[in-house]
């Protein structure tokens, strides 16, 4: 009966009847009385990106609270309170809020005027029908983090938060491979949100926040070295665990474990070039994980390129006699090192390698060894006879270094 704003009341008693002889009319009207209704809320659902919604606010003498009400698409009560903010939040993300499952709701909102006034209540506001999303879990699986799912026909799609950063990103696969640097933690929530606040006549709300990962980049391996032939690397990695090295050698991979060497010394001669990097090996990868204890992100980088050749061993290995100016075999030559030292000057010689900046001889098992920077080595002065009595040319090694 009443409307919106000023409503002027009186009362007047109604007779016309007749009761023991006597014939009751009506009374006249008493004084008025002003009854001022308070004017019913618009919802407002323009923030509802952040899980806000808002009414228009009342600026009336007589304003006491507000009342909401959020029932199911059935009619079953899930929340109703008396508030005296014109906003809530529906995420549970701040003090003021209600964590409203994922379902479809309809919400209406009322102003309540104050107890003993001249004001009345409003009326509820036309229902807004909403649908509020739910979350997919984030995880960490095989050192890597997929971006969730969208769905265009369903109206949703996702963005996701990470600790370091203010703004929310789109795509938390692209953050982790180009953003976040070597050995860096974070930590990162998904949120699933609608394309489209208002589709179909309902207005889509963003699911709460999913879990929180924790994750550790593994730092991009640097600083290798190669020491007679044995690769070093790894430095970085002294206390981390759960994850391997993966060493690309000419483009073919090799699973090196937890190793922070590799032995190239027996290789063939060639020329090679390595990168490494390491990859998550946690087992069961998933949601479990804290500030102290992060889930490993691979490290996509991997190092940059490290070469380097194996030389051929040198070749036609021989003595030439100084006296004949001839080449003759080892085999032939050294029959008696005592007489040979004595009495034939010579040097061992062998044809050069390419690249090699110095040579050393090996003799025997190696416990004696000559280092030289020519392709050749006088025997005048070297005395073998002491050590090796029974010394044989497959005896004789030279190797390059």
């Amino acid at each position: 009966v009443l409307i919106v704003g000023s409503n002027e009341i009186r009362v007047k008693a109604i007779g016309n009847v007749q009761k023991d002889g006597v014939w009751y009319i009506n009374s006249e009207y008493c004084d008025s009385f002003i009854v001022i209704k308070l004017g019913n809320p618009t919802i407002n659902m323009n923030n509802i990106l952040d899980g806000n919604i808002s009414w228009t606010q009342s600026y009336s003498q007589g304003f006491e609270s507000y009342t909401i009400k959020i029932v199911t698409s059935s009619g079953n009560l899930v929340y109703e309170d008396d508030v005296t903010k014109n906003t809530l939040n529906l995420n549970n993300t701040q003090a003021d809020s209600f964590n409203l499952p994922e379902g479809d709701y309809k919400i209406q909102v009322k102003t309540n005027a104050k107890e003993n006034s001249n004001y009345y209540n409003s009326d509820y506001s036309t229902e807004v029908l909403i649908h509020k999303f739910g979350v997919e879990t984030l995880s960490v699986s095989n050192g890597t983090i997929e971006d969730l799912i969208s769905d265009n026909e369903q109206n949703y799609k996702y963005r996701y938060f990470v600790s370091k950063n203010n703004s929310p990103i789109m795509s938390i696969k692209n953050y982790v491979n180009q953003v976040i640097v070597s050995g860096e933690k974070l930590s990162i929530v998904a949120q699933k949100l609608p394309n489209q606040i208002y589709y179909n006549g309902v207005y889509y709300v963003p699911s709460n926040y999913s879990n929180r990962l924790y994750v550790q980049k593994l730092p991009t391996i640097s600083n290798l070295t190669m020491i007679n032939g044995i690769l070093y690397y790894g430095s970085e990695y002294e206390k981390l665990s759960g994850y391997k090295f993966l060493i690309n050698l000419n483009d073919n991979e090799i699973d090196n474990g937890t190793h922070t060497t590799y032995d190239f010394s027996n290789f063939d001669a060639g020329e090679y070039s390595i990168k490494i990097k390491a990859i998550s090996v946690q087992e069961g990868d998933g949601i479990e994980s804290d500030d102290q204890y992060p889930l490993n992100l691979n490290s996509y980088d991997m190092t940059n390129a490290f070469s380097f050749k194996k030389l051929n061993a040198p070749v036609n290995l021989r003595i030439e006699s100084y006296a004949a100016n001839t080449e003759q075999s080892l085999e032939t030559l050294i029959t008696d090192l005592t007489r040979y030292n004595s009495t034939i000057s010579g040097v061992i010689k062998w044809n050069s390698v390419a690249s090699a900046t110095e040579y050393e001889l090996s003799f025997d098992d190696g416990s004696k060894k000559i280092t030289t920077l020519n392709t050749y080595l006088s025997l005048q002065n070297i005395d073998l006879s002491a050590e090796f009595t029974q010394f044989q040319s497959n005896q004789l090694e030279i190797m390059k270094t």
